[in-house]
């Protein structure tokens, strides 16, 4: 049971030597305070009692309020602990404060906002495609975090999988955004962890075959006779860079410029992990290279060496559109 206490706060004394009264909520041994807006000198405070004294000014309409706020928490508590399982000390702190439940959308769109700021677009898009659907399922209206419990949980994996027709790895991947978003609640003392549905509930996923292209066909492709200067060249080349240097995200090959490449080696800042690399080109590489070289006489260090994005524009400003998607 949450216990409801009002304390004198001795380590907060103002320039009169006055001390603020609080309400004292522990609950699992953790405790929250709420100020009541009352000031007394230590010299005029009954802690026993839990009344000022006498020699108080309105002493007894003042006793009266400090009465009513201990018994209005305390009903409060008692309310809490009777309709819901998992009550902290946070919570009962909120109720009493007459604070809403926490909204996962507006959290979510908080945290879309953040990975924006951060240019972080990639991550940024996956999101906004999971929170579209939660919104769909839920016609637009809302849902705290005290709401998204199993039985929600399993109602929305099912709408996911049944009614969106999204495929097992779909569904595990949407989801395990939801469990991030948890996560970070807990982290930051939104909710307790007891709260979160993911403790009771396993993300299915299905293991996938990854095919790779034979040398015959790698070679085929590269001998497919193409427009020169043609979009489908350009496709063909990237495709046929990325496969003799390793395997490089086409994320990561797009932007790549001449500045990143020293003439046996490109540079490389990796988008989705953040590291910097270096890759040796093999002679077919090069070539392609060298081809792009021939293209753009004039080329800048800083001019990207696939004609795929323009010079001209900062695609680190979050406010640019996402070439990548």
């Amino acid at each position: 049971m949450a216990s409801v206490s009002l304390i004198l706060k001795t380590n907060k004394v103002d320039e009169k030597g006055e001390m603020p009264l609080y309400l004292r909520i522990i609950k699992n041994r953790k405790a929250k305070f709420i100020s009541i807006g009352v000031k007394v000198h230590p010299d005029l405070w009954d802690g026993n009692n839990h009344r000022v004294k006498k020699k108080y000014t309105n002493a007894g309409k003042v006793n009266a309020f400090i009465a009513k706020k201990i018994a209005e928490a305390e009903g409060t508590a008692v309310d809490m602990e009777t309709n819901k399982k998992h009550i902290s000390s946070k919570k009962i702190k909120e109720a009493i404060l007459g604070k809403a439940p926490v909204s996962i959308v507006k959290y979510m769109e908080e945290y879309q906002a953040d990975l924006m700021r951060k240019g972080k677009m990639g991550t940024h898009d996956k999101v906004n495609a999971t929170l579209l659907k939660l919104k769909q399922f839920l016609k637009n209206a809302d849902i705290s975090f005290d709401e998204f419990d199993l039985s929600f949980l399993k109602k929305y994996d099912r709408y996911l999988r049944e009614v969106l027709g999204n495929k097992i790895n779909t569904v595990h991947s949407n989801l395990k955004i939801f469990r991030k978003i948890f996560n970070d609640a807990i982290r930051e003392e939104i909710i307790e962890p007891e709260l979160s549905p993911f403790t009771k509930f396993k993300l299915a996923v299905e293991k996938t075959t990854k095919e790779y292209l034979t040398e015959d066909e790698l070679i085929a492709i590269e001998n497919l006779s193409l427009k020169a200067g043609s979009v489908m060249e350009n496709h063909r080349n990237i495709y046929i860079f990325a496969a003799y240097a390793g395997g490089i995200r086409i994320s990561d090959i797009l932007l790549l410029r001449w500045q990143n490449f020293d003439g046996s080696h490109i540079h490389i800042f990796m988008q989705k992990t953040k590291e910097s690399i270096a890759v040796k080109l093999p002679e077919k590489a090069l070539s392609i290279l060298m081809l792009y070289s021939n293209y753009s006489p004039l080329k800048q260090p800083k001019d990207f060496i696939f004609p795929f994005l323009s010079n001209k524009i900062d695609y680190t400003d979050p406010t640019v559109e996402n070439p990548l998607k």
